[in-house]
């Protein structure tokens, strides 16, 4: 509107669920108009400049990622206070910074499900590669937005190989989509 002041419209999908720590996990989806008016004083911060004369921020990085998680193996409504079992997770992903703020993101995510390991021994779904079908491969992009030393990170994938799910839950060989913040 003028140097300073901007006005904003935005339209978003806002899900909120719990992540299937623990049943039920109906979530909820709902849609989100954005207006706004932005105003800009001052000039941009010391941390930015600096990272925009930074020459390594023009290539891309190789990154890591290993995490734990914990989720109820349960239907998404039902039974409700089944034992927690553990999810391990790693990662190799490319990022490469777009500008100061912006990261893209390209890679694999494995996750290994003990509960679905454990199903899969108790009621012999399968009888060989027993842990190996217990497992998901993901392949994903994603995008990272700073701000200062806190960041956002969204990402959408593609599920390669999730045996389990293709016979527990509907018997399909289609890949299904993840999204994960």
């Amino acid at each position: 509107l003028t140097g300073n002041l901007s006005a904003e419209f935005g339209v978003s999908v806002i899900h909120s669920s719990n992540g299937h720590y623990q049943v039920p996990n109906a979530g909820m989806t709902l849609p989100n108009l954005k207006f706004g008016l932005t105003y800009r004083y001052g000039a941009e911060d010391f941390d930015i400049k600096r990272r925009v004369e930074n020459k390594e921020s023009a290539k891309a990085k190789l990154n890591f990622r290993v995490g734990l998680g914990v989720h109820e193996f349960a239907g998404t409504t039902g039974p409700v206070g089944t034992p927690k079992h553990l999810i391990y997770i790693n990662g190799i992903y490319l990022s490469k910074q777009l500008n100061p703020k912006n990261n893209i993101h390209v890679g694999f995510n494995s996750r290994y499900y003990s509960s679905f390991h454990q199903y899969i021994t108790d009621s012999l779904v399968y009888t060989e590669n027993q842990k190996l079908k217990a497992s998901v491969l993901t392949f994903f992009l994603g995008h990272e937005h700073s701000f200062g030393r806190l960041s956002f990170v969204i990402n959408a994938g593609l599920d390669l190989y999730n045996p389990f799910y293709k016979r527990y839950y509907n018997g399909s060989s289609s890949p299904q989509m993840a999204l994960s913040l």
